[in-house]
C-alpha cells in the first residue's frame, strides 16, 4: 500500500510532466514502429534502454492514478446538522430570552449599624483567637519538638551504656563458658590463656566505659564552669573596656593640654617679639628725630654766621627750615613730596655756598 501511496504523491506533483511523456512515448512509438526505443528526452530527464514491456507497465500505472484522481476529486455534500429542539414548535421560532428581575432590597431587611458593628466585633474576635490558636499550636509543636530532642538526646545514652553493658555481659558469659569448658577436660594452658584474653577484653570495655564516663564529666564541668565564668569574665572585659576608652580621653585631654600650652607660650615668644622690634623703631626714630634736630640747628648756626636769611620755597610756611611737607596744601608742589624739597633747599643753601655735611 505505501508503494501506491507513495507514487500517487509523485503523480499529484508531475502530473503534467508524465501526460507530456506519455503522449510523446506514444507519438514516437507509432512513428518508429515498435515498442522498443534507445533514448527519450523530456523536461530534461533521459530514459536509457526501455522496451515494449515496461512502456505498458507504466502506461497501466498511469492510468489507474489518473482513475483514482477523477474518484477523489467528486465532491461529497457536507453532512446535515440536526435542526435545534426550539425550532419544532408550533411557530418555529425561538424562544424569547430570560429577562433577570433586579429586585430591590426592602429597608427592614437591611442591617443597621449596630448590627454592623457586631458583626466585625464578631470578626475580629474570631480572627484573634486564630490568631491565639495558631500561636498555642506553634508553641506546642516546639515543646514536643525540645521534648524529643531530649528523649533522643537520653536514648542515644542510654544505647551506648546498654552496648556497654551488653559488652561486659558478653565477657562474663565467655567467661562462664570457659570456666565450664575447663571442668569437661580442656586442657589448662588453653584456658589460663583464654581466660587472660577475655579478662584483658573485659578491662578494655570497662576502661573505655569508664573513660567514657569521665570525659562526660569533665565536659559537663567544663560547661557549668563557663556558665559561672562568663558573666565574670565579660564584667571584666567591660572593665577593661571602660579603663582603655578612659585612657584614651586622658591622652587625648593630655594631648590637648600640651597643645594649648605650646600654642600660648609661642604666643608670648610672637608678643615679646613684636615688643622688642617696636620699642627698636621707637628709639630709631627719636634718634633719626634727634639726628635732623641737631643737623637743622648746626644749618641755623651756618646760616646766622654767614648772615643769610632764606626765602620760602612755597606759600604753606614762611621758614624752609622748620616746614614740613604733610602740613603744605594739596595743591602744592612739595605735598607729600619730601625728596623733591630736599633736592631744592640743598640747591638753593648751595647758592649761598652752604653744604649740609661740609
Amino acid at each position: 500500500m505505501w508503494v501506491f501511496r507513495r507514487t500517487n504523491n509523485v503523480f499529484q506533483r508531475n502530473k503534467g510532466k508524465l501526460l507530456a511523456f506519455v503522449r510523446r512515448l506514444v507519438a514516437y512509438s507509432s512513428e518508429e514502429g515498435g515498442w522498443g526505443f534507445d533514448l527519450v528526452q523530456t523536461s530534461g530527464e533521459k530514459i536509457y534502454q526501455c522496451n515494449g514491456y515496461r512502456i505498458l507497465v507504466l502506461a497501466t500505472i498511469i492510468f489507474t492514478m489518473l482513475s483514482n484522481v477523477r474518484k477523489k476529486r467528486k465532491i461529497s455534500s457536507p453532512p446535515v446538522k440536526p435542526l435545534p429542539l426550539y425550532y419544532l414548535n408550533d411557530n418555529n421560532a425561538p424562544p424569547p430570552p430570560r429577562l433577570k428581575v433586579i429586585r430591590e432590597p426592602d429597608e427592614e431587611s437591611q442591617p443597621s449599624a449596630e448590627d454592623l458593628a457586631k458583626t466585625v466585633h464578631a470578626r475580629q474576635l474570631e480572627a484573634t483567637r486564630a490568631r491565639v490558636h495558631v500561636v498555642e499550636k506553634r508553641r506546642r509543636e516546639i515543646e514536643e519538638e525540645r521534648e524529643h530532642l531530649n528523649a533522643t538526646k537520653r536514648a542515644r545514652l542510654f544505647q551506648k551504656e546498654e552496648g556497654t553493658l551488653r559488652q561486659e555481659e558478653d565477657a562474663l558469659r565467655r567467661l562462664e563458658q570457659r570456666s565450664q569448658a575447663e571442668t569437661f577436660g580442656v586442657s589448662n594452658n588453653i584456658q589460663e590463656k583464654r581466660r587472660r584474653q577475655d579478662a584483658a577484653h573485659f578491662m578494655s570495655v570497662h576502661r573505655q566505659h569508664v573513660m567514657d564516663l569521665e570525659r562526660e564529666d569533665a565536659a559537663t564541668k567544663k560547661r557549668n564552669r563557663d556558665a559561672a565564668v562568663l558573666p565574670k569574665r565579660d564584667h571584666q572585659m567591660m572593665e577593661a573596656k571602660i579603663q582603655v576608652e578612659r585612657a584614651e580621653e586622658e591622652s587625648r585631654h593630655m594631648a590637648e593640654l600640651e597643645y594649648w600650652e605650646i600654642r600660648e607660650q609661642t604666643e608670648a615668644i610672637r608678643r615679646r617679639e613684636a615688643e622688642r622690634f617696636q620699642r627698636a623703631e621707637i628709639t630709631k626714630a627719636l634718634l633719626v628725630q634727634r639726628y635732623c634736630e641737631a643737623m637743622r640747628l648746626k644749618l641755623v648756626d651756618k646760616l646766622q654766621r654767614a648772615n643769610v636769611q632764606l626765602e620760602p620755597l612755597c606759600g604753606c610756611h614762611d621758614d624752609p627750615l622748620l616746614h614740613n611737607v604733610s602740613y603744605c596744601a594739596p595743591n602744592c608742589m612739595f605735598y607729600n613730596n619730601p625728596h623733591y624739597f630736599n633736592k631744592i633747599l640743598i640747591e638753593q643753601l648751595s647758592v649761598y655756598g652752604i653744604h649740609l655735611f661740609g
